[in-house]
């Protein structure tokens, strides 16, 4: 394929719909395994996709919504089951309408990176509801279910009998065996009581990944008065329990403190009645008023995203973190669409080279007010990760000069977006006339930017361009130059992108 075929009229990216995108959105759900979609024919019977190693922190209607959102792409998505039974988290079954979905999204998904982990499919060993009402009918599925309730209280009655004295006897060696501590935990892990006065709740910090809701239960439920363990979604290192009063609370505390789980030394503190880390937060952006549904995201999160939400958050005389509200009149909807769905996933719409069709102006635009929006509130990872790809599309495509204008109109003189949008219209002002139609940036101060832009188009010489990027040691799997220099020039700060990206020495191209 040559570089910087035509512009496509595709739709932009929209992570809240279940329509089909254009084969460049398709390619962005399965941008790990660079398998092309297609649309299928429909078959008779709906099957069911077993969907397992699934992050077992994630809310279940969050991950319903999520399922049917990325399965949806593959084909149409009959009902999605998912259940919070501890036997049944980490797993889910999706069920198509045809066999030829099922086998696409085992094929297109299969170890695609959810909430942070690999997940991995195959057909259900058994049929789904929807299957059986629709070979069997109504008597069918009332018999269907009949057997499946049978089946299950029969495996309950014999665990029951086999678990009853191993468990009896586990507990009270639990309750029975001192809690580990160190002495540089219990000097310097907690923080002192005289700042965090003692309620109900415990913060728990410093956890191993590896250590899940299950293990903290059987811990902290040996103490009196325990209602719940509470784990924030892709925070596996904290955690909230919660007592019935403070007198429960403060005793886990006292024997708690400074454990040693795997090898760290946990942090328990009472939770600061004025942080409430742990709740939802509603957030409106752009014409999203009261009577619309909000985004609504851990406070926990928000303030681990940045120091303005943190800021925002972390008191209690902030008007934000009094209402648990944040309202965005002037943002981009569609922005914080794919932000929100970077927070979980650490991806963003990516363009496949291998398409037949280049990404539209209107995703170009999608992604360039995903980095003001990550400027605007210090997101530096975010704006990394977006202009990653805007990189990788302009070292094949060459934008367009409306696009670049944007750009220039949305950030400031000397920023990090304003040098790559300045080359861009250095290039095609070169191959078109040189110095032409600079008026129509008087007031954007963008004469020191495209001057700067000028002389690194000159210093290259023939080499100059997006489309001169040359790749570093495989090792690092970095690039040694982007467009008009270091690849690393373009970004904010030391954070690097998540994307896992690699020199390929066969294909000389990208690896995703």
């Amino acid at each position: 394929m040559e570089k910087r075929n035509r512009i496509s009229t595709a739709q932009p990216w929209d992570p809240s719909t279940t329509r089909r995108q254009s084969q460049a959105q398709r390619s962005y759900i399965a941008h790990r395994t660079n398998k092309r979609s297609v649309l299928l024919l429909k078959l008779t019977f709906p099957i069911s996709v077993y969907v397992r190693s699934i992050d077992e922190r994630v809310k279940i209607p969050l991950l319903i919504e999520t399922l049917r959102e990325v399965f949806g792409e593959l084909g149409n998505v009959v009902d999605v089951i998912a259940k919070k039974s501890v036997k049944r988290k980490g797993q889910a079954f999706v069920v198509y309408d045809s066999e030829e979905s099922a086998q696409d999204a085992i094929d297109e998904l299969q170890g695609f990176e959810l909430f942070g982990k690999q997940i991995y499919l195959e057909f259900a060993k058994t049929r789904s509801d929807a299957t059986v009402l629709k070979e069997d009918g109504d008597e069918g599925l009332e018999a269907h279910k009949t057997h499946r309730l049978a089946e299950k209280e029969r495996k309950q009655a014999i665990e029951a009998a086999n678990a009853k004295t191993v468990k009896r006897v586990a507990v009270e060696e639990l309750a029975e065996r001192p809690a580990k501590c160190t002495k540089s935990a219990q000097a310097g892990g907690v923080v002192p009581d005289e700042y965090l006065p003692p309620n109900k709740v415990l913060l728990l910090r410093d956890l191993p990944e590896d250590y899940g809701q299950a293990g903290l239960t059987a811990i902290f439920s040996r103490f009196p008065g325990f209602k719940e363990v509470r784990t924030a979604p892709a925070r596996p290192d904290i955690a909230f329990v919660e007592y019935e009063d403070e007198a429960g609370a403060s005793t886990a505390k006292e024997a708690t403190g400074g454990m040693t789980l795997g090898d760290k030394a946990i942090r328990v503190t009472f939770q600061k009645q004025s942080l409430q880390a742990d709740r939802l937060i509603d957030i409106y952006v752009s014409e999203m008023n009261s009577k619309t549904k909000p985004f609504r995201v851990q406070q926990v999160l928000l303030e681990q995203l940045s120091d303005y939400f943190n800021s925002a958050l972390q008191a209690n005389n902030f008007v934000e973190s009094k209402e648990g509200r944040l309202n965005f009149p002037e943002d981009d909807l569609n922005a914080w669409r794919v932000l929100l769905h970077w927070m979980f996933t650490k991806t963003v719409p990516h363009w496949d080279k291998d398409d037949e069709i280049a990404i539209d102006e209107e995703l170009q635009n999608l992604l360039i007010d995903c980095w003001v929006l990550g400027d605007k509130y210090q997101i530096c990872a975010f704006q990394n990760e977006v202009m990653v790809e805007l990189l990788w599309y302009y070292s094949w495509h060459i934008g367009e000069e409306e696009t670049f204008k944007r750009g220039v109109e949305l950030t400031s003189s000397a920023s990090k977006l304003r040098r790559l949008m300045a080359e861009g219209i250095v290039e095609i002002m070169e191959a078109d006339h040189p110095h032409s139609g600079l008026d129509q940036y008087d007031g954007m101060r963008f004469l020191e930017d495209y001057i700067r832009a000028k002389e690194q188009f000159d210093e290259d010489g023939d080499n100059h361009g997006f489309a001169q990027v040359v790749f570093g040691d495989e090792s690092e799997g970095t690039l040694e130059k982007g467009p008009g220099g270091r690849w690393k020039d373009y970004l904010v700060g030391d954070t690097l992108p998540s994307r896992a990206w690699k020199w390929d020495l066969d294909e000389r191209e990208w690896g995703f």
